[in-house]
């Protein structure tokens, strides 16, 4: 019975540090260097980039132009799937912004999540990755 419990409690304890690990793969800012199939080299003005607060439930980051926030599932997110809501922005007027509208147009599509501790792909409906994201 002991042995037992201390398998079962060693599962556990694998778990906690599994999720934990996703935590942390997932949350924190990200740079936006792969939109729908176009490079983006990362510069400190015009990088689009985006955060996850994954204890808050919320998506944030900046378009090249205006902020965004808004909602994240994070469970979905552990899960693979991603699902993004009430996503609002600044409107500051940017006519020579060159990744705002594909990004948000991207963003929109976002159905699912590959990650490692470097990279962040997200995945349209098809399982084709339309962003790819990496660790500021």
């Amino acid at each position: 019975m002991k042995s037992i419990f201390l398998t079962l409690l060693s599962l556990g304890l694998l778990t906690a540090c599994s999720a934990s690990r996703s935590a942390y793969t997932l949350g924190g800012e990200w740079d936006v260097v792969n939109l729908n199939g176009t490079a983006i080299t990362p510069d400190s003005t015009n990088t689009p980039w985006l955060g996850f607060n994954l204890n808050e439930g919320q998506i944030y980051g900046y378009t090249g132009c205006n902020q965004l926030n808004g909602g994240l599932d994070a469970k979905a997110l552990f899960d693979g799937k991603a699902s993004f809501d009430r996503i609002a922005m600044t409107q500051r007027l940017c006519p020579d912004s060159r990744y705002e509208k594909l990004l948000i147009e991207t963003l929109g599509k976002v159905t699912g999540v590959k990650t490692d501790k470097k990279q962040i792909k997200l995945l349209d409906k098809e399982g084709k990755e339309i962003m790819t994201l990496k660790k500021r």
